[in-house]
């Protein structure tokens, strides 16, 4: 089948890394010299094919025309050999199409943001997305449950991210926090509680926040409505 175009091209008509290896695969049949030259690289193209590898031989079944897209990254976690590779391709994926024009409105939502913080390429990427986003229309949120690894985490220049994001963070929200993640808050993101503040995120109770604006601070509880409870807790809202 041949195109004139590149575009004309539809997502599941692409060569996959398999289709490459099967290839390779029958040279060295026809035409064993020229096999030999890319022998080395076909082994190499076997581990991608096979195992925990081929994450990346296939075509992909993310609609990237949707106006919401959702990446799960957390099969990576346990990956260690795919991780990098994977966080590289999605990470410049998305600061290609976020930073290609200053006029559409972009956001960026990034849930247990802990986990990307103790990988410094990723982490440098948010470092770098919460410091320029805003100059094209754009934004990003983070949220955590371990705010500790978040300020421990640095970027490949070896920067502590924790303090560059909350620092270029002009909405903070902060639930229950246990003693010593309001003494890490105070001391390594060099912030400040009041008293009353510091009872409160100390008190953990659920629902209960404190929201720093700009230099604007308020108490602030959060209700479920019954279509979020319905969707978040099913049994609950029976």
């Amino acid at each position: 089948m041949k195109y004139s175009r590149l575009k004309e091209i539809k997502d599941d008509q692409w060569p996959t890394l398999s289709n490459v290896y099967d290839e390779l695969e029958k040279l060295a049949d026809k035409d064993a010299d020229k096999f030999n030259r890319v022998k080395d690289f076909y082994y190499i193209l076997g581990s991608y094919t096979h195992g925990s590898n081929s994450l990346f031989d296939g075509h992909t079944n993310v609609n990237l025309k949707g106006k919401v897209i959702s990446f799960d990254l957390k099969p990576l976690q346990s990956e260690q050999e795919v991780q990098s590779a994977a966080y590289l391709n999605t990470f410049q994926y998305l600061w290609d199409e976020i930073t290609k024009d200053r006029h559409s409105r972009k956001k960026l939502f990034v849930d247990e943001f802990h986990f990307l913080t103790l990988h410094q390429a990723a982490a440098t990427f948010f470092h770098q997305a919460y410091k320029r986003f805003r100059k094209y229309n754009a934004g990003a949120i983070a949220g955590t449950q371990q705010i500790q690894d978040v300020i421990e985490g640095t970027t490949d220049t070896g920067q502590n991210i924790g303090e560059a994001i909350i620092g270029n963070s002009y909405t903070k929200v902060f639930f229950g926090l246990d003693g010593k993640g309001v003494d890490d808050v105070i001391t390594k993101l060099r912030m400040t509680f009041s008293d009353k503040e510091k009872k409160l995120l100390e008190r953990r109770r659920q629902g209960e926040a404190l929201m720093i604006y700009g230099s604007q601070r308020a108490f602030m509880k959060v209700e479920l409505t019954e279509e979020e409870l319905r969707l978040i807790d099913p049994e609950a809202y029976q």
